[in-house]
C-alpha cells in the first residue's frame, strides 16, 4: 500500500565534502540507505563479503538526500572530474568507457559522474499523488543545473530501467547494453542544454516548490542568477 507524505514534511539537502560534524546525522542516514540498497544489490548478484567498503560512498564530491524529518529517503552522489589534471584521465570510473569518448571530455575539463542513485525500496511513497521516484529524478537534474559544470556521465542500470528514466529527462546513451557486475547497463551522459528537469507537465505542476527548493551545506560559494525561463537559480563552481 502507497503511503503519501505532504511536501512540508520533505527537504532536499546538498552535502559537499568535507562533511561537517554538525551535519552528521543527515550524512549517516544518507549512507545508510546507500549501504542498504547496495547489500542488496551485491546479495542478488550473488557477491558477499565480511567487510562491507563504504569507498564509493566517501569518495564522491558531494550527495544530494531528500529527507522526510531526520531520514533520508533518496539518495544520489555526484563526484567531479577535472580533465585540467592528467590523473582525471585515468580514474577507474572510465575504465570501460569508449576511448575515443573519454578523449572528447578532455576538452570540456570539469565533468560530473552521477552514482548511486537510491530510492528507499522499503517505503512506497507518493508525494503529492505521483511516485517519489518522480521527485527525486527531477532534483537530481535540477541540482545538476545549478552547478557549473555542463556534462555528466554515468552508467545507468537496465533491469531496473534507469536508463529510460533517465533519458526521458534528456540524458543520451553512449554505448547501450554493455555488461557490469553482470548486468546490462547504458553508459551515458547528461548534457545540461538538453536536460529538462520537469519532462511531465504534471511534475512541474505538483513537485516544483520541493525541486526548487534545494538547501546547500559546507560553505560552498552560491550566487543566484537568472535562468533562461526568468526563474531564479542557484549557481556555483565546483
Amino acid at each position: 500500500m502507497d503511503l503519501e507524505i505532504v511536501d512540508q514534511t520533505l527537504s532536499a539537502k546538498v552535502f559537499f565534502q568535507p562533511f561537517s560534524l554538525r551535519n552528521r546525522p543527515e550524512v549517516d542516514s544518507a549512507y545508510g540507505l546507500w549501504k542498504k540498497n547496495w547489500q542488496s544489490f551485491f546479495f542478488e548478484i550473488g557477491r558477499t563479503a565480511e567487510r562491507f567498503e563504504s569507498d564509493n560512498f566517501s569518495r564522491q564530491s558531494h550527495f544530494l538526500g531528500l529527507y522526510s524529518g531526520s531520514k533520508c529517503i533518496a539518495y544520489v552522489g555526484y563526484r567531479l572530474l577535472d580533465f585540467n589534471f592528467h590523473y582525471s584521465i585515468d580514474d577507474s570510473y572510465l575504465e570501460n568507457w569508449p576511448t575515443n569518448f573519454v578523449e572528447s571530455l578532455k576538452p570540456l575539463g570539469k565533468v560530473l559522474v552521477l552514482n548511486g542513485f537510491t530510492i528507499d525500496a522499503d517505503l512506497g511513497l507518493k508525494i503529492n499523488g505521483l511516485p517519489l521516484l518522480l521527485l527525486f529524478g527531477s532534483l537530481t537534474m535540477k541540482h545538476f543545473l545549478n552547478t557549473g559544470v555542463e556534462t555528466m556521465i554515468s552508467i545507468l542500470r537496465n533491469d531496473v530501467g534507469m536508463n529510460h528514466f533517465s533519458y526521458r529527462y534528456g540524458a543520451e546513451p553512449i554505448f547501450e547494453n554493455a555488461v557490469k557486475f553482470g548486468q546490462p547497463v547504458d553508459f551515458s551522459i547528461f548534457r545540461k542544454s538538453k536536460i529538462n528537469p520537469y519532462p511531465y507537465e504534471k511534475i512541474k505542476t505538483k513537485l516544483q516548490p520541493i525541486v526548487e527548493s534545494i538547501q546547500y551545506f559546507n560553505n560552498k560559494e552560491l550566487k543566484h542568477e537568472p535562468a533562461e525561463n526568468h526563474e531564479s537559480r542557484i549557481v556555483f563552481d565546483l
